[in-house]
């Protein structure tokens, strides 16, 4: 087992939200769909799977919607912290964020409105969309894929920008306002729109514009690259880490890992570089592989088709395969499911899990300027 170099990475856990009569642990059997032809692997094609943990940073601080494995969305707002609590919506959000005041922006299918807190006081503004992008001042940017339209909408619910945005993906906000996305079309990079609505493009030399965008300041850019996060710092990408998987390791240290090209690497709190486990020679090119289970003796590496066992040293010792039939035995009493990765208006990455004990999230990264 090697320890490789990382630029100054952290993990700690930022909160965990146990299951409750209130959050409770609703487990659905999913199906992977079937793809045809080359990418229909081995592996098991039904099992568990618990809910999921959406996240939505703000400038108020962070919140959260839960998601059941076949696809619908809980009426419930998650809002973690050091004591996480939730709270019921009369209809199923489809996105929502904390403003600075306290209240909580709500974007659902009858469009945009304000639930004041604590009693859930709402307040319509009839303004359809799509996504929704806050910024630090309490206003948001209202994104209508239909139309191709984002309005600038201020902390009264008043538009005061209404520009074309014919962009599909994610979209974040900067430090002043300003509403960014990845460009797809050369030079690569970041296509800006100012509170006030003048456009304009940022190019980051070497980004895809299919990498999800997770922050950016006047020096670097932060995004997600498939389930690698990678920053463009002066415009040279300087950092990554690969978060495919997730958990706490047999002392309670949160550790993340991933596969990169023929091998695994796991970060783990309070050491200073990366644990590196090489793959088989016969592993697949291409499936996700990582570590998702830490113990005394040794390090469980998943993928989707089998499980390789490593002793504590890192050496490799054998393969299981997984199926339909073991993986609720082998894999679901332990695995931490990874649901979503974003960052917070100061550039901290927040990453959500689900596992055993309720909703998990961790603080990653070293990743700031």
């Amino acid at each position: 087992m090697e320890q490789s170099s990382v630029l100054n990475f952290q993990i700690r856990e930022h909160g965990l939200l146990p299951w409750s009569e209130g959050n409770p642990e609703k487990v659905i059997s999913y199906e992977i769909p079937s793809e045809g032809g080359y990418f229909d692997l081995e592996g098991p094609r039904a099992f568990p799977r618990r809910p999921e943990l959406r996240l939505f940073p703000g400038p108020g601080g962070l919140a959260g919607l839960i998601r059941y494995a076949d696809q619908s969305t809980a009426f419930k707002v998650v809002l973690p912290g050091q004591t996480p609590s939730v709270i019921g919506l009369p209809s199923p959000p489809r996105s929502v964020c904390l403003r600075p005041d306290g209240h909580l922006w709500v974007l659902g299918e009858a469009g945009l409105s304000l639930a004041r807190l604590p009693g859930l006081q709402f307040q319509d503004f009839g303004l359809p969309g799509d996504a929704l992008v806050p910024c630090p001042d309490g206003s948001a940017w209202l994104l209508q894929y239909a139309t191709g339209k984002a309005l600038r909408v201020d902390a009264d619910g008043q538009t005061h920008q209404s520009l074309d945005w014919p962009y599909l993906t994610p979209a974040v906000s900067g430090a002043d306002g300003t509403l960014a996305t990845p460009f797809n079309r050369l030079p690569p990079g970041l296509r800006l729109a100012s509170p006030e609505g003048n456009l304009q493009l940022r190019e980051v030399p070497g980004m895809d514009f299919f990498e999800k965008l997770l922050h950016f300041d006047s020096e670097s850019t932060l995004t997600l690259a498939g389930a690698t996060l990678r920053k463009y710092h002066h415009n040279q990408m300087k950092e990554w880490m690969v978060v495919q998987g997730a958990g706490l390791d047999h002392q309670g240290n949160p550790f993340v890992s991933g596969r990169q090209i023929n091998q695994v690497k796991c970060w783990i709190h309070g050491l200073k570089n990366p644990l590196t486990f090489p793959l088989p020679h016969d592993t697949d090119w291409i499936r996700p592989y990582y570590v998702f289970r830490i113990t005394r003796d040794g390090f469980v590496v998943k993928g989707d088709a089998k499980l390789l066992y490593y002793d504590a040293e890192g050496i490799y010792e054998r393969s299981e395969d997984l199926n339909e039939d073991n993986f609720g035995e082998l894999v679901f009493p332990w695995l931490e499911e990874v649901n979503d990765v974003v960052a917070t208006p100061e550039g901290k990455v927040l990453v959500s899990l689900s596992g055993p004990e309720g909703f998990r999230v961790f603080e990653v990264g070293g990743f700031r300027s």
